[in-house]
């Protein structure tokens, strides 16, 4: 049985990748089966049809058997919040000006705790 089609991806565009798409899982010997067909079409039907096209496409021609949009930027997760750290109930300070740390660094043996402001610019990009 054929899971049906979502209403906003029922187009010609979208229905040749699909068709693409399963004959490429059976291709790499992992065929869909009608439960994995269903929650995929599902997860695409939350994006536009030229992203959940592109989302198929990329999936092939890197041989995957999942399905991930596309990395904006190099990367697709979602940036981290930061939170004071604390140790058995005490919140630790940065080592340079003292605010509430939000970032741990150990160095040998010793351990560096940095605020935002404070903290190395690779580790900064990560949070932004």
């Amino acid at each position: 049985m054929k899971p049906t089609i979502p209403q906003n991806l029922n187009c010609p565009e979208f229905l040749t990748i699909w068709e693409i798409w399963r004959t490429h899982r059976a291709e790499i010997r992992h065929p869909l089966t009608p439960t994995c067909e269903t929650i995929q079409l599902k997860k695409l039907a939350r994006w536009s049809v030229n992203v959940a096209v592109e989302t198929v496409e990329t999936s092939i021609c890197n041989g995957w058997q999942g399905l991930w949009p596309e990395k904006v930027n190099g990367s697709k997760r979602k940036k981290t919040k930061l939170y004071p750290i604390k140790i058995y109930g005490e919140t630790k300070n940065c080592s340079q000006c003292g605010v509430p740390a939000v970032y741990k660094s150990s160095g040998g043996a010793y351990d560096y705790y940095y605020c935002a402001d404070c903290m190395p610019e690779k580790v900064k990009a990560q949070f932004e």
